[in-house]
């Protein structure tokens, strides 16, 4: 095999480090993250041009074509939400709010659940 192809194969071969570096799912098309590793615990925090009800159905549609899968949700009111999903041995903590009625928030953080 020629340097060349050697380089193009390595390049079309996925990469763990790459795929953590992009998060644990794709964000919805109108959402930003502003912040990351915040001193509040969550690996993401930002917003998404959403309405709310929008907004919890997009992150759920990305959250399961990423693989997870809904553990909980609590609605802490009616423009709050606190949702935890599961993959494997992982386990993603979803905060979604309502900012306005065509924007969102949102912040999540990751964890590993413990075998005991």
């Amino acid at each position: 095999m020629s340097w060349k192809r050697a380089i193009i194969a390595f390049a079309l071969v996925p990469s763990p480090l790459l795929a953590a570096a992009a998060g644990p799912f794709k964000l919805p098309v109108r959402a930003k993250v502003l912040e990351e590793g915040s001193a509040k615990g969550w690996l993401a925090s930002g917003e998404a041009r959403l309405a709310f009800e929008q907004a919890k159905m997009q992150f759920a549609i990305r959250l399961e074509a990423a693989g997870w899968r809904l553990r909980h949700a609590i609605a802490l009111g009616e423009d709050r939400e606190l949702e935890t999903w599961t993959r494997g041995q992982d386990e993603l903590t979803l905060m979604l709010w309502r900012i306005s009625p065509g924007r969102s928030g949102f912040s999540y953080g990751l964890s590993r659940k413990s075998d005991g």
